[in-house]
């Protein structure tokens, strides 16, 4: 008896020791394979503030909460899932952006990764609306 709940309160230790919010953490082959064609709004504290368009090939085009279109491309680098942008602007020098993603039933949120930070979630949503950027090359 004693054993069993040893183990039940290990259990129960276990479970509540789980960061709020951990969901099952994506692969980039999982995360392409859900995304890949698709539009993604997302949401920070239920706010809107960026949409995201996922190409093949692990190409993106995002739209910020100023409507500033931009293009670029995801890598996976130590088990996060990184996006570098072709034209940042002012910020020509900002350096990759890398998150963690996860899926938590049928919801997926994204966390990003700042280890001096604590972990907000934003929650990715399908986008019933197309971005409207122009390609990269239109007006070149």
């Amino acid at each position: 008896m004693l054993r069993t709940q040893t183990i039940c309160l290990g259990l129960i230790i276990g479970v509540l020791a789980q960061p709020l919010g951990a969901g099952e953490q994506m692969s980039i082959a999982e995360f392409s394979e859900l995304t890949t064609g698709k539009t993604f709004d997302f949401y920070a504290n239920g706010v809107a503030y960026g949409i995201e368009r996922y190409w093949p090939n692990n190409r993106v085009e995002w739209i910020d909460e100023r409507g500033r279109c931009l293009f670029g491309d995801y890598y996976e680098w130590q088990g996060k899932i990184c996006f570098n942008y072709n034209d940042w602007g002012e910020n020509a020098q900002t350096p990759p952006q890398c998150w963690d993603f996860e899926r938590e039933g049928d919801k997926i949120f994204a966390y990003f990764f700042d280890p001096t930070q604590p972990r907000v979630p934003i929650e990715m949503k399908p986008s019933p609306e197309p971005l409207a950027c122009a390609g990269p090359e239109v007006g070149a």
